[in-house]
C-alpha cells in the first residue's frame, strides 16, 4: 500500500522561536525594572512609553520576514489574542468553545445590565437595556468577537496586535460593534413613552387599607426619530452616563378630580351568594368609602409627582365568603313525611315528581315553582294514570298524585317563615294531611311557589322511601323562634244537598242512595311561634280554606208500585273524607 504523504506546516513561530523568547525576556526585564526602588512612582505615562520603547525594541530584533512569519502563525491560530477581556471576562488565550462556555451567562447579565438613561424635564427618565434594543449576545457570539479582535488581512498588523497583546490589555465592547434593532428600539421607546405619558398624568390605586393618589408631572414630547438616533449612537460609543433630551416640549398636567376617583371607586358591601354550579360561596364584595375633605387637603400641599396616601374606610358585609362556606346547609329547618297508598302507578307519579326536586337549591330571593321544575306530565316522560280530584269528583289522570309532593313540601313550609308565594287547597279534603295543610297543583291550572326570603340559601331534600313521601328542608337556621308549628282550626260546617234522579226500573214511591253527599268544611290555618322556653309569643293566620260539600245523589223509583217500604229508612254513614291515597 502506498504510504499517504502529509504536507506539513512549518512552525512559523517555532521557527523563530528566539525572537519570541528575547521579547519574553524583555518583558520580563521591563517588570523588573517596574519593581526597583525609585525616588517616584512611575506616572502612567512613563509607563505607556515605557511599553511602547520596549515594544519598538522587540520589533528591531525581529527581521521582517520575522514578522511576517509571527503575523502568519497567529492569523491562523485557534487562540484568542493574548490579554483580550469581554465584559469583564478574561478570555486570552482561549479557543472560542472554550470562551463561549465562560461568556454565556456574563453576557446575558451584560445584556439586561448595559443601559442607555435618557432623562427629560419634570423628572421623567427613559432607560432603554441594550436586551430592549436588540443587542443581545450568545457566549458564543461574544467568543467569536474576542477572537477576530487584532486579527485583519494584513500580516503584519496581526502580529503588531499579537505582540501588544503581550503588554496591554484590550477590552472589545460588543455592544458597541453593531447598531441596535431598528424595530426593537422604537418598541421599547413607545412603551417607554406610555410609561412616561401616564406618569405625566395623575393616578391612583388601592393597596391594602389605603388609596394612593400620585399627582401628575408634565407631559414630554419628544422626536422619535432623533430619540433612535441618541440611543443609537450612544450604545455604539458605549456610553453609560444619563444623556439629556435638549429642546422637549412639555405641559402642565391636569389637577386630580377626586369627586370622579371617589365614584369610581365607592362600593357597597355586597354579601356573598352561593354558586350552585361551583357548590361553594362566591366572593363577597367589600364596601369601599374614604374622606374626600382630607384627600383634597392633602392634594393641596402635594407635589408633582408625589404620591398622597388616604386611608380607606372598607365595610364587610354581613355574610362574607368564609362565613357561607361555613354555615351553609348545616341547618335542618323543618321536615314532613306523609303516607301513600298501595297504589303503585300513583306512588310511581310521587317517586317521579319528588326526584325532579330533590336537591334543588333556593338563594336569596330565588322562587320554586312546582309545575316548572316538575315539568308536564305525560306518558312519554313515565309518568302513569292516577287517581286525582277534579272539581268535585275523583277522576284517573296521567300524573295523579303527585298532589302528595306539593303537599308535603307545603307542610314542611308551614313550620318554617318561608314566604308562600302561590298556593290553592284542594276542593275536597286529603286524607294524608289535615285539612288546609295541602297544595293542589294542574298543569297550567294551579301552581304552587314560594320564595326563598332567607338570608342564606336553602336545599330541598324530597324522596319517596318505601310507603312514604319525604321532605326536608335544609339551610342556616337565623329563626329567633325555638320552632314554628301549624294549626288547623275548624271554622264549620256546609251541608250537602241532595238531587234525585228518576228510575223507571224502580217501584214508584221507593227510593236508593247512589251516592253518598259529603259536608263542605271552612277551615283557618295558623302558625303558632314559641321561644326556647316553649312560650307561645306569636300567633298568625296563614289561610282560610273552604272544602266543597258533595250533594248526595238518590235514585227515585217511578215503576210500579211493590210491596210497602221498610217502616224506616236510615241512610249510610258519611265518611270523613275520601279513601286514603286521593
Amino acid at each position: 500500500m502506498e504510504e499517504k504523504r502529509v504536507r506539513r506546516q512549518p512552525n512559523i513561530v517555532g521557527e523563530h522561536l528566539p525572537f519570541l523568547e528575547n521579547i519574553q525576556k524583555l518583558r520580563k526585564w521591563g517588570k523588573s525594572m517596574n519593581t526597583k526602588a525609585r525616588v517616584k512612582p512611575k506616572s502612567k505615562k512613563k509607563k505607556i512609553i515605557f511599553v511602547i520603547t520596549i515594544i519598538l525594541l522587540s520589533l528591531a530584533l525581529l527581521s521582517t520576514g520575522a514578522m511576517a512569519a509571527v503575523g502568519f502563525s497567529v492569523s491562523n491560530g485557534a487562540t484568542i489574542f493574548p490579554n483580550v477581556v469581554i465584559v469583564g471576562v478574561p478570555v486570552g488565550g482561549l479557543t472560542i468553545d472554550e470562551a463561549a462556555d465562560l461568556l454565556e451567562e456574563p453576557m446575558q447579565e451584560a445584556g439586561a445590565q448595559r443601559m442607555v438613561t435618557i432623562s427629560f424635564p419634570g423628572g421623567n427618565t427613559l432607560e432603554v437595556s441594550a436586551k430592549e434594543a436588540g443587542l443581545s449576545f450568545t457566549g458564543y457570539e461574544a467568543a467569536r468577537i474576542a477572537y477576530q479582535y487584532g486579527r485583519s488581512d494584513n500580516l503584519f498588523s496581526n502580529a503588531w496586535s499579537f505582540l501588544r497583546g503581550q503588554f496591554v490589555s484590550a477590552n472589545p465592547d460588543p455592544f458597541s460593534m453593531h447598531p441596535a434593532n431598528l424595530e426593537l428600539l422604537q418598541t421599547a421607546i413607545a412603551d417607554a413613552a406610555d410609561e412616561i405619558d401616564l406618569r405625566s398624568h395623575s393616578s391612583h390605586e388601592i393597596v391594602g387599607d389605603e388609596l394612593i393618589i400620585t399627582t401628575g408631572q408634565q407631559a414630554v414630547e419628544f422626536d422619535e426619530g432623533q430619540l433612535i438616533d441618541i440611543i443609537t449612537d450612544a450604545f455604539l460609543a458605549g456610553t453609560d452616563t444619563p444623556i439629556h433630551y435638549e429642546g422637549a416640549a412639555v405641559t402642565d398636567p391636569t389637577p386630580v378630580n377626586v369627586q370622579a376617583i371617589y365614584t369610581e371607586l365607592f362600593a357597597e358591601p355586597k354579601n356573598a351568594t352561593f354558586d350552585i354550579e361551583a357548590e361553594a360561596a362566591t366572593e363577597h364584595v367589600l364596601g369601599i368609602s374614604f374622606d374626600t375633605v382630607l384627600v383634597e387637603a392633602l392634594l393641596a400641599n402635594a407635589q408633582p409627582g408625589e404620591e398622597v396616601r388616604v386611608p380607606l374606610t372598607l365595610i364587610e358585609p354581613e355574610i362574607t365568603t368564609e362565613y357561607l362556606n361555613a354555615v351553609v346547609f348545616q341547618d335542618v329547618l323543618a321536615t314532613s313525611t306523609t303516607n301513600l297508598t298501595g297504589d303503585e302507578n300513583r306512588n310511581t307519579n310521587i317517586y317521579l315528581a319528588a326526584s325532579k326536586i330533590n336537591g334543588l337549591i333556593l338563594n336569596p330571593g330565588d322562587q320554586f315553582d312546582f309545575n316548572t321544575v316538575v315539568g308536564q306530565r305525560t306518558e312519554e316522560r313515565g309518568f302513569r294514570p292516577g287517581g286525582a280530584i277534579s272539581g268535585n269528583r275523583m277522576v284517573t289522570a296521567i300524573g295523579g298524585g303527585i298532589c302528595q309532593v306539593s303537599s308535603t313540601i307545603y307542610h314542611a313550609l308551614l313550620h318554617t317563615e318561608l314566604q308562600v308565594d302561590a298556593r290553592r287547597n284542594h276542593t275536597l279534603p286529603v286524607a294524608y294531611l289535615p285539612m288546609g295543610m295541602d297544595a293542589a297543583v294542574a298543569w297550567n291550572a294551579l301552581d304552587f311557589s314560594f320564595t326563598n326570603n332567607f338570608d342564606f340559601p336553602i336545599r330541598i331534600v324530597s324522596y319517596r322511601y318505601g310507603l312514604t313521601m319525604n321532605v326536608r328542608i335544609e339551610g342556616t337556621d337565623r329563626s329567633p323562634y325555638a320552632r314554628i308549628e301549624p294549626e288547623m282550626v275548624h271554622i264549620g260546617t256546609v251541608a250537602f244537598t241532595t238531587t234525585y234522579t228518576d228510575d223507571p226500573s224502580r217501584p214508584a214511591g221507593t227510593t236508593a242512595v247512589t251516592a253518598p253527599g259529603r259536608q263542605g268544611h271552612v277551615v283557618e290555618i295558623f302558625q303558632r311561634f314559641y321561644d326556647e322556653d316553649g312560650n307561645l309569643v306569636r300567633r298568625e293566620l296563614v289561610s282560610r280554606d273552604n272544602f266543597h260539600a258533595v250533594p248526595q245523589e238518590v235514585s227515585r223509583g217511578t215503576g210500579a208500585v211493590a210491596a210497602p217500604p221498610p217502616a224506616e229508612y236510615a241512610p249510610p254513614a258519611e265518611p270523613d273524607a275520601y279513601p286514603e291515597g286521593y
